[in-house]
């Protein structure tokens, strides 16, 4: 009789103790803010105890610059061309306060000169060089992996995919691509059919075209963790890949799924409120709806590995977007979601970074299950 009450004894405690454990991580759980700044100088100056103090846990610079002939990469690399090496000093300034991390182009190399590594658009029945690499090309392929590697090598904690790293409805169409194809389906490679949705042949260069994106970022992530076991990876995706993906693997040869299956350790979801408004052709209402729709999906099939990437200044309008409207899309976030960017840091006071995280951090929040030591079982 004596053990048995022993027994409940101990049995209650350790249910109490797991009890209070959750209700502590319940209470100190805090969602992760990040920023991204879109511009960058060798110079480049943010005042870094500030953002420390009021709560931000990491910063994402640019590590490339695109433009016609002038352009590069903003790190040392021996596979493109080096601007100045302004990830390596920006590294040297804040990795120890931040988790810093370079934000890294996939495709778009609009300053490169060897066509040979180009891609080919097919389109009305024509084909044309792009100025993005073409993945179907080992040589291409190996040069982008190299880039990523040195990336990796100087002192970054974490790499972010941009968004180009996708192959459109008309891309693809190099030798390399089109022999690709005749591979794979084993039939000749014939454009017009290759474009022409919904066909057996568009079909199958469809899940081509995904499966080899899906290569490549595997590869990237293998290549950064030879060079830094503890390095981390996320990758930009597009709305649509949340709200259809029907046509997420036709315009982009994207599947959510399929690219958390990657092993890819953050997913960014560019969940842009007024991009969608313009391109949706929305009402308020309605693009909230479909806000909303979009990042519920995401979250089921992410779970903690979805970035919810929003907006804080207008491309068109040149302005910072004002904290009440933020503030409203903020609110459609599920309690879930623990990790927010906000994007592009361009302008705007400390006043108006100090308010944002505020409205974030009032939200309400379900830990990361990974953060909480569950209940023993009894």
């Amino acid at each position: 009789m004596k053990n048995l009450q022993i027994n409940i004894l101990r049995k209650s405690g350790i249910l109490f103790f797991s009890i209070f454990l959750i209700f502590y991580a319940e209470v100190k759980a805090e969602r992760e803010i990040e920023l991204q700044f879109h511009e960058i100088r060798e110079k480049y100056k943010i005042d870094p105890v500030f953002f420390s103090d009021i709560g931000i846990k990491k910063l994402i610079f640019r590590s490339f610059s695109n433009g016609n002939g002038d352009g590069g990469l903003l790190f040392k690399n021996s596979h493109f061309r080096t601007l100045y090496p302004a990830i390596e000093k920006l590294s040297a300034l804040y990795n120890k306060k931040f988790s810093f991390w370079g934000w890294m182009t996939g495709r778009s190399f609009t300053w490169l000169k060897r066509k040979d590594l180009f891609d080919v658009k097919y389109y009305d029945g024509k084909k044309n060089i792009i100025k993005k690499i073409d993945i179907f090309n080992p040589e291409a392929k190996e040069k982008i992996l190299g880039s990523f590697r040195d990336l990796a090598s100087v002192g970054v904690s974490g790499i972010l995919i941009q968004d180009d790293l996708v192959l459109r409805q008309n891309e693809g169409f190099s030798k390399w691509g089109m022999k690709k194809f005749a591979k794979e389906a084993k039939v000749p490679a014939r454009e017009k059919l290759m474009v022409d949705r919904g066909t057996p042949y568009n079909l199958k260069w469809i899940t081509i075209k995904k499966k080899t994106i899906i290569l490549l970022i595997n590869d990237i992530i293998r290549e950064c963790k030879k060079i830094n076991p503890d390095i981390k990876t996320g990758i930009n995706i597009f709305y649509e890949t949340a709200l259809n993906t029907k046509l997420s693997e036709e315009w982009y040869s994207h599947n959510l799924e399929e690219i958390v299956g990657t092993g890819i350790d953050r997913v960014y979801l560019m969940a842009y409120h007024r991009q969608m408004k313009k391109e949706l052709k929305f009402g308020t209402r309605k693009v909230k709806e479909e806000f909303k729709n979009m990042i519920d999906n995401a979250y089921k099939i992410a779970g903690s590995k979805l970035v919810i990437k929003m907006e804080i200044y207008d491309w068109d309008k040149k302005e910072v977007i004002p904290l009440s409207e933020i503030e409203s899309y903020l609110n459609l976030i599920p309690a879930g979601v623990n990790r927010i960017c906000f994007t592009p840091v361009k302008a705007g006071t400390k006043k108006y970074f100090r308010e944002l995280v505020r409205m974030v951090k009032k939200l309400k929040l379900i830990p990361d299950e990974s953060k909480i030591i569950k209940k023993e079982k009894l």
